[in-house]
């Protein structure tokens, strides 16, 4: 997907203010390529799972979870599982009030979809419990009680605490997505090859991916089966193993060159890894 071409943006074409469109195999066929809607989006799925990128990051939906986020995002359905059920909710910016920040009633709501623009994930089962009888009935209602349905919708999404943005919202300018060329993931990789001696904190990293913290820590393990900093302390270690067999540099002098600032951490994490102490490791390769 990384390398994959982002189509021009998709106006809003559907013949009401909410669209439904099935999520489920075999009605909906993964999208090859990202695009890009100008209106908000809800996925939530009511049975299986199906992976979605957005902003170059794999996000797993599931039973459990749902996403929302606004206009101009790119994406796309990667793939679903056999048994996957669920919806994307798309609704048009039309369906607000003009200046809907300057209406008491609506302040609320103007936060949540302002904040939209980075992605939400939400994650609580409660949540999804509310949603999904909800969400049922506005699939089979019309008209304005089909909006009524939304905004409950709406105002239930807007009241749970439970949620977190899955990309830095600093970072959003516009739906091209920097640094052409790289995943996310890829990113993160290059990033922690070229720093990992140094000492770099996780928001770090995560800047750089242009993703949150959170969001990029579950894609990287799931993608590798191992957590970044696992990840950087096996770059330490290997190269710490070559300066081992082909530097006259001193154990401890090793240890901090490779990136530790304490040497019994070195010899608990290079004997974890490679089941021998570092001087027995160094002699055994002379």
């Amino acid at each position: 997907m990384g390398n994959k071409a982002i189509r021009k943006q998709e106006s809003y074409l559907y013949s009401t203010a909410v669209d439904i469109v099935s999520l489920a195999l075999g009605k909906r066929e993964p999208t090859p390529t990202y695009h890009y809607h100008d209106c908000y989006q809800l996925c939530l799925v009511k049975k299986g799972s199906a992976d979605i990128m957005i902003n170059d990051m794999l996000i797993t939906v599931s039973e459990n979870s749902a996403l929302f986020f606004g206009s101009n995002l790119a994406h796309g359905v990667v793939r679903c599982s056999e048994d996957t059920a669920g919806s994307f909710i798309h609704i048009s910016h039309d369906l607000f009030p003009w200046k809907m920040q300057d209406v008491p009633d609506f302040h609320k709501l103007f936060c949540f979809l302002k904040g939209s623009q980075s992605g939400y994930v939400f994650t609580s089962t409660h949540l999804i419990a509310d949603l999904q009888p909800l969400v049922e009935k506005l699939e089979k209602s019309e008209h304005l009680l089909r909006i009524s349905f939304l905004l409950q919708i709406l105002h239930r999404l807007c009241e749970e605490d439970k949620k977190e943005l899955l990309i830095n919202k600093d970072t959003i300018n516009s739906p091209i997505l920097p640094y052409a060329g790289n995943t996310a993931l890829e990113r993160t990789q290059i990033y922690i090859g070229q720093h990992y001696h140094e000492k770099i904190a996780l928001e770090e990293i995560a800047a750089h991916a242009n993703l949150n913290a959170s969001a990029l820590c579950r894609s990287f393990k799931k993608k590798y089966g191992y957590t970044i900093f696992q990840y950087m302390n096996r770059l330490r270690i290997e190269q710490a193993c070559r300066l081992l067999r082909y530097s006259d540099l001193s154990i401890t002098q090793i240890a901090y060159q490779v990136g530790y600032n304490s040497f019994s951490h070195f010899s608990h994490q290079f004997k974890l890894h490679l089941k021998i102490p570092a001087l027995a490791y160094r002699n055994q390769t002379i």
